[in-house]
């Protein structure tokens, strides 16, 4: 069984037990800190993934960090990742989980990268062309990326939207590039 399918087959019964219990928000955002942690936190990260520790052991290192900031049911997750030794899907598992629960919702990730922030105003009114077109509600993320010059990059799903000025210029030092080689030969 690939990667996918088990972080698949463990977020659809995450969600599904947190949505019994009323918990879906509160699931999603303690696995959203869980990720963050394990990105900025080299000891967490160290203890988290460590391949030899016993279970007990792990349990004992990582429950005053985590049983009080988690919900119960996000920490009986937890230890059922250290059970069954599924530590390095969490990643996996918490964006299948997000991917899931936005489609239950009707919503759609879109990754915006803009080279300088964007005023709300114009964030709110592209988030409502985006919902329009997508037929769902645009959720929007936005990253800055300078190397992007001016414009954005829109990446939905499997798509990606280039209205950047790097890629204009690419297309340009390119179509150059073409020319004088044509008129050489």
């Amino acid at each position: 069984m690939s990667a996918g399918s088990v972080a698949e087959k463990y977020a659809s019964v995450l969600l599904e037990t947190a949505q019994q219990e009323q918990a879906e928000d509160e699931v999603a955002e303690d696995l959203q800190w869980l990720v963050s942690l394990l990105g900025d936190s080299e000891t967490f990260r160290l203890v988290w993934l460590h391949p030899v520790l016993q279970l007990e052991t792990k349990t004992e290192v990582l429950r005053p960090a985590l049983a009080d900031e988690l919900s119960p049911l996000s920490w009986r997750f937890v230890r059922l990742l250290m059970d069954k030794r599924r530590e390095q899907m969490l990643v996996d598992i918490q964006r299948e989980l997000m991917r899931q629960l936005r489609q239950q919702r009707g919503q759609q990730s879109v990754q915006v990268r803009t080279a300088m922030d964007i005023p709300e105003d114009v964030l709110d009114r592209l988030q409502r062309v985006l919902s329009d077109y997508l037929g769902a509600e645009a959720v929007l993320q936005q990253r800055h990326d300078p190397q992007l010059i001016a414009g954005l990059v829109l990446n939905i799903e499997d798509k990606k939207i280039d209205a950047s000025l790097r890629r204009r210029l690419q297309e340009v030092r390119r179509s150059l590039t073409e020319e004088a080689s044509d008129g050489r030969q």
